[in-house]
């Protein structure tokens, strides 16, 4: 209690200076707050309206963060599907010896037919590049130009361009049709690698 008692004053100022700031009752206010309970009730409102708001916040962050996630995985599932049904009629080639109703050619030579496809894996590569960090971009380049040269990849830059798929009629040559299509479903599945879904 807080109480002011000036002693020596008139009784009219002394009686204005004793008041107790703790029960104070209004008699104009519909409320009188208790001794000691101020702010204890109200204390505990703003303390429950303030953590509920963090809370909230908290939560629609960490579900902001997650949504981010899942979506970013969802394009590079999206990316990797589309990348790996690029080298699809390629594959059946190589794996079974089946060419498809739409393939722009007929021929069970190897080298001619990969050739027939190279401009549509090197698109499907560079758009897939944009799915993958600094590192991993290195690797599927260095395995695209494996694919392109199993034999070794040249040292220039026109040989590896202008002589692409060249190794695979070597190989067919001196090992053999199955041999050709062995390696380069090997190279072909060390590309495909970089797309497998998350």
């Amino acid at each position: 209690m807080i109480l002011i008692e000036p002693k020596g004053w008139p009784l009219k100022v002394q009686s204005l200076l004793s008041f107790d700031f703790n029960h104070y009752t209004d008699n104009n206010a519909r409320y009188t707050v208790p001794k000691g309970k101020s702010d204890n009730k109200m204390d505990k409102i703003i303390i429950a309206f303030i953590s509920g708001a963090l809370v909230a916040m908290i939560s629609s962050y960490i579900a902001h963060i997650f949504s981010e996630r899942r979506d970013r995985r969802k394009e590079f599932n999206d990316a990797a599907a589309k990348f790996q049904n690029a080298f699809i009629d390629v594959k059946v080639f190589l794996e079974f010896g089946a060419i498809g109703r739409n393939s722009p050619i007929v021929t069970d030579n190897v080298n001619e037919f990969l050739g027939t496809y190279r401009i549509e894996h090197l698109k499907a590569v560079v758009e897939f590049k944009a799915f993958l960090n600094k590192r991993e971009r290195r690797r599927i380049e260095k395995a695209w130009n494996e694919y392109c040269h199993p034999e070794e990849v040249p040292k220039d830059k026109y040989e590896r361009r202008d002589f692409t798929f060249n190794g695979y009629f070597h190989i067919q040559e001196t090992r053999g049709k199955e041999a050709a299509k062995g390696i380069a479903l090997e190279k072909i599945n060390g590309i495909l690698k970089f797309a497998q879904f998350s």
